[in-house]
Formats: C-alpha cells, structure tokens, sequence
C-alpha cells in the first residue's frame, strides 16, 4: 500500500459514500464523526479484502462480522443510541452494515 496522509482515502477500497472526490479525503462535518466513518471503513474494506482472497469463507465472514455487531449494539442503551451520530448509529446497525460488506447501496 501507498503511503498517504492521515484521512486521505484509497478510493478504490472506501466505500464511495466515504471518500470526498474534490479532495481525496475522506469527509466528515464533525471530527467526533470520522471515528466511527473509519470503523465503518475499515470493516468494510478488511471483510472485501479478506472475501476476494478467500471466496469461500465469505459466508462465514460475514456472520462473524453481523454476530459482532449485533452482540455491541444490544448493550447500547437505547438514550444513548439516540444521542449518537448518524454515522455512528449505522456503525451498530447490523441491516446497513451487512449491505455495506455485501456492497448493497441503500
């Protein structure tokens, strides 16, 4: 992997709804909110990675990958899932997380 600064993207990995085109960099309105954009990310990116170099564990990747998610979303406090993010609500939202992983666009 090429060197790049801190937020830059690699295009071809990020989730297009990730990476900010004028700049190369992954965009955020709020820098509380690039955290959990870059855990979507990384998540994202690592269960591709991992799929294209190994197709025949995919299935098996991705139900460890939604079990994860699904076992921390259920000790968020539903005040404190309000109070969050939109970005950080989808980070525990196993629906738009697997569509994500699967490359299913909303």
């Amino acid at each position: 992997r090429k060197n790049r600064r801190e937020g830059e993207a690699d295009k071809e990995r990020l989730p297009v709804s990730l990476w900010n085109p004028k700049t190369g960099l992954v965009s955020w309105n709020q820098s509380y909110v690039f955290p959990c954009r870059s855990l979507e990310c990384s998540t994202v990116c690592y269960f591709q990675e991992f799929v294209e170099e190994c197709p025949e564990a995919k299935e098996a990747l991705l139900k460890l990958n939604v079990g994860q998610i699904h076992s921390i979303a259920i000790t968020i406090h539903p005040v404190s899932f309000e109070r969050m993010t939109q970005e950080c609500r989808n980070v525990h939202d196993t629906d738009h997380m697997k569509k994500k992983m699967l490359g299913i666009e909303d």
